[in-house]
Order: C-alpha cells, then sequence, then structure tokens
C-alpha cells in the first residue's frame, strides 16, 4: 500500500514553488503598478520601490498567499497525477499545471467579485505574466521535487 502522505523532502519542495509564486506575483504586481505610476509622470525612487514591494509582501501573505496557496496544492497533486501518463515530460506537465493554476484562480476570482482583484491582471500583458510565473513555478517544482528524491 502506498503511503498518501508526501515525504519531507516533497513538502520542503512545494513551499518553496509556493514561495516563489507568492514572491514574484506579488513583485511583479508590485512593479506593473510602479510603472504605471511612473507613466503618469511620478519620479519614484528606487528606494521606494523596493519599500513598496517590500510592504506589499508583507501585506499580501494573508489573503493572496492563501488563495493561490491552495490553487497551487491542488495544481501539483493534479500535476503529479498525470506525471504518470506523461512520464519523460514531468517538467512540463507541472510547468503547464502552475500556469493554469494561476489563469484558473484569476478567472475565477472575476466570476466571483465582479472584477480581477489584481489589478495587474486586467490587462492582457499583466494576465499573461501572472500566468508564466505560475508555470515556473511549477517548473521550480518539479525540478526540486526530482532533485530531492534522488
Amino acid at each position: 500500500m502506498q503511503n498518501i502522505l508526501p515525504t519531507r523532502r516533497a513538502f520542503a519542495a512545494f513551499m518553496i514553488g509556493w514561495s516563489c509564486l507568492y514572491l514574484l506575483l506579488v513583485i511583479t504586481t508590485t512593479q506593473f503598478h510602479v510603472s504605471e505610476l511612473t507613466m503618469l509622470g511620478l519620479n519614484i525612487p528606487f528606494a521606494e520601490r523596493i519599500a513598496m514591494t517590500m510592504a506589499d509582501i508583507m501585506g499580501g501573505l494573508p489573503l493572496i498567499g492563501i488563495i493561490f496557496g491552495v490553487g497551487y496544492f491542488l495544481a501539483m497533486i493534479t500535476a503529479n497525477i498525470v506525471t504518470r501518463f506523461f512520464k519523460p515530460m514531468p517538467d512540463i506537465v507541472y510547468a503547464v499545471a502552475g500556469g493554469v493554476c494561476v489563469a484558473t484562480i484569476l478567472h475565477s476570482l472575476r466570476a466571483v467579485t465582479g472584477i480581477t482583484p489584481l489589478p495587474v491582471a486586467r490587462g492582457m500583458d499583466g494576465f499573461v505574466a501572472l500566468c508564466i510565473i505560475g508555470a515556473l513555478s511549477g517548473f521550480v517544482f518539479s525540478r526540486l521535487k526530482r532533485r530531492m528524491q534522488t
């Protein structure tokens, strides 16, 4: 009988992948907002950009971190099942799962609230950037999981 609980190494890989997802989502969102403010003519020094990014990282963890963490958890479980059928391509499967996870969460939040809560995702460039971040975090999880198993 196979143990259904993940190993400590798989859990560590998941936490690193989720942290990568969360940090890159918040940093990208903040920098998109700063870019829009700069286009309005505001001069935002580098130190202020860093301070804004750090404030968003600390302030977004409870809500954004949990929402995307649950979705990422479900996506990685699904990808783990799918990789049993696509054994030669686990990195691609996990990357696709991460990207689809972010897209699904953004569309679900829009369906529930009537608007996209992350303003960066209201434009196609921001939406695609966030989905790429999801794919990157899925890829990171896959590589770490495989490396930690050997």
